[in-house]
């Protein structure tokens, strides 16, 4: 008979991850020899259910020699008792784990004091740190607590994440400035005083991520000198939201070299002011307002472009190698990249209804030296066989990937996959997340017949009559092939 002991890995670390939010996980540590075998880098532990006897999560961590790389702690709402109970199971866990390097703080309900008591029992090797904060309901006594605590320094801290830090009283971030004095990577998510924090940290911040929800916050009047990385999403819900000002921000961000923007505000100034960054790499924009990108523009640095949105042109793009397009982006506009971006080799179109027969054949006669091509037909686009001609004449193409968000519409015809020359290739069906297609057993046996194909995968899709055992049917057809993946479905769906 099997015990838990014979179980796998992946199953026994899921089945302690249940047991560990309930006084159950005793059992699991005391008849598993191999937890500490496990390869567990990170511990998460949700806090605030346990007493302070050797039960439950201490008396776990007490009897394994585990040593964690990471730590994080869950703290739910619940009872002052309960609290102060889990505050110091809290306490105790980052005492024991003074060497790990990495620790997430999460709380649900907490007065400022308890941020404090956690950010202070953090060990000198921490590296990064994140905190996420959830309704505040007290402060009282803060300025005492803060001014009788000697204020040691985590100097080596470099990675700041703070989580829904709103309406929290200048005294505290004193205090926390002077604890954590220098950090090189920040990121604020829902926090509307985050310029307060950013503005700290500016001179020495190398990377910086925003996730703001307020249109009415500018971020322009920043100064970071040494940021190389910007990632900003602004997403506010409202059709009038003002437009978004960084060219100043620009200015001060000279060695800027990743610059990421997803909004739903206008970003037109944006577009123009990307000109004024000349080490500019990789330029990620999405945006559900015009970009009005001109032509006379010229990105010379710039090697990735990621957009989606609606533009009617395209900047000079002489050095980028990858391009990812997501959603409408206008009529005609593919002939534009074939004109300004020559050197491309990597090409992703991701659900755009103006991808048909015509802009693949567009693309693929524009671009023969492509090595990578991922499309995600569009609901309203069928595909016929000029499309896949044009895509066989990609002689250099190593990868190829297909998508169909309404796979019902599109015919299967074998013979397209049959003389594909990507020694990779993925066909997924995006139609339905619970009934795959059928693909008739004919056009999968010239799937097959490719001997090009060296990794086949197929997602969402069904082979009629051979499905349960697909595997070594394919293993008797094809030894040669290097992996095949068929993703599991639910054959009790087809009788």
């Amino acid at each position: 008979m099997a015990t838990i002991n014979d179980l796998p890995n992946e199953l026994l670390l899921l089945i302690f991850q249940l047991l560990g939010e309930t006084a159950n996980a005793q059992a699991v540590s005391s008849v598993c020899r191999r937890w500490d075998q496990l390869i567990v880098p990170t511990l998460r532990l949700r806090i605030g259910l346990y007493d302070d006897g050797d039960r439950g999560v201490r008396g776990i961590l007490c009897r394994s020699s585990r040593q964690y790389e990471a730590v994080a702690l869950d703290f739910p709402e619940s009872s002052c008792e309960t609290t102060d109970i889990g505050d110091r199971t809290g306490l105790w866990i980052l005492a024991r784990f003074m060497h790990v390097t990495d620790v997430e703080l999460r709380f649900y309900k907490y007065d400022l004091k308890r941020i404090v008591r956690f950010v202070d029992a953090l060990g000198p090797r921490v590296l990064f740190l994140t905190i996420f904060a959830n309704n505040v309901q007290d402060d009282t006594g803060l300025e005492l607590n803060l001014t009788s605590r000697k204020v040691v320094p985590l100097a080596n801290m470099e990675h700041l994440h703070f989580v829904n830090f709103n309406q929290l009283p200048m005294k505290f971030y004193a205090w926390f400035f002077r604890k954590v004095p220098k950090v090189v990577r920040l990121k604020v998510s829902i926090c509307y005083q985050g310029d307060v924090i950013i503005s700290h940290y500016a001179d020495h911040l190398e990377r910086l991520e925003i996730f703001h929800l307020d249109y009415e916050k500018s971020f322009n009047h920043l100064k970071c000198p040494k940021l190389t990385h910007l990632s900003m999403r602004m997403e506010t819900g409202c059709v009038s939201a003002h437009p978004i000002q960084l060219e100043n921000f620009f200015k001060h961000a000279q060695r800027l070299r990743h610059l990421e923007l997803f909004t739903d505000c206008p970003c037109h100034d944006v577009a123009r002011a990307v000109v004024n960054l000349p080490n500019l790499e990789v330029l990620a924009l999405r945006s559900d307002h015009y970009v009005p990108f001109d032509d006379r523009v010229k990105l010379p640095a710039l090697k990735k472009l990621f957009f989606g949105g609606r533009i009617d042109d395209v900047p000079q793009l002489p050095a980028v190698r990858y391009l990812f397009l997501y959603g409408l982006t206008g009529d005609r506009i593919y002939s534009r990249f074939v004109q300004r971006a020559p050197n491309l080799i990597k090409l992703t179109v991701d659900q755009d209804a103006f991808l048909d027969d015509d802009a693949i054949v567009c693309l693929c006669n524009g671009f023969p030296q492509l090595a990578d091509l991922h499309l995600k037909i569009h609901s309203a686009v069928e595909l016929t066989e000029t499309a896949f001609g044009a895509i066989h004449l990609l002689t250099q193409l190593q990868r190829f990937h297909i998508s169909f968000e309404n796979i019902s519409r599109q015919v299967w015809l074998g013979e397209w996959f049959k003389r594909l020359p990507a020694p990779t290739v993925s066909i997924e069906n995006m139609h339905s997340q619970f009934l795959p297609v059928v693909m008739p057993l004919a056009e999968f046996e010239l799937l097959l017949a490719n001997l090009r194909t060296r990794v086949l995968t197929l997602r969402k899709i069904f082979v009629a009559v051979w499905h349960r055992t697909i595997r070594q049917e394919v293993a008797r057809m094809r030894p040669d092939l290097q992996f095949f993946y068929l993703e599991p479905v639910d054959t009790t769906l087809f009788g």
